[in-house]
């Protein structure tokens, strides 16, 4: 249970940069440490809470979830939360390796952003129903 915890808050905590990164005020921003280093901030804690959520959900000694829709909201929650790791790490890629693909990096966030808003959803519902 102490996995799960670790991991929810260390997930929450890492949706600060989207709140830092939205202020609006450059100068707000930069006193705070600017938009790369609460993004660092934001890669270390969604790392950690990847981590500590897996570890929760029993991979990689036991994953009862294979199967996304068998274990009601844990499994599916678990499989949004590699979706989303997946995305980020697609994502930064993009960001800082391909130029050129600045502009559908806007299609990315959206999908991104969507997948997160998913998992907090899925894993609020997780934490009700168990």
């Amino acid at each position: 249970m102490f996995l799960a915890y670790v991991g929810a808050l260390a997930l929450t905590a890492a949706q600060f940069y989207t709140v830092v990164k939205r202020i609006g005020v450059p100068s707000l921003v930069g006193t705070m440490g600017g938009a790369s280093l609460w993004l660092n901030v934001h890669i270390a804690l969604s790392l950690t809470g990847v981590l500590a959520g897996l570890l929760h959900s029993g991979f990689p000694f036991r994953f009862p979830y294979a199967e996304p829709f068998d274990k009601g909201f844990a499994a599916l929650t678990t499989w949004v939360l590699v979706v989303v790791t997946g995305s980020g790490v697609f994502g930064r890629y993009l960001w800082k390796h391909l130029s050129a693909m600045r502009r559908p990096f806007r299609f990315w966030k959206i999908f991104h952003i969507a997948a997160t808003v998913s998992l907090f959803g899925l894993g609020i519902a997780h934490v009700i129903l168990a």
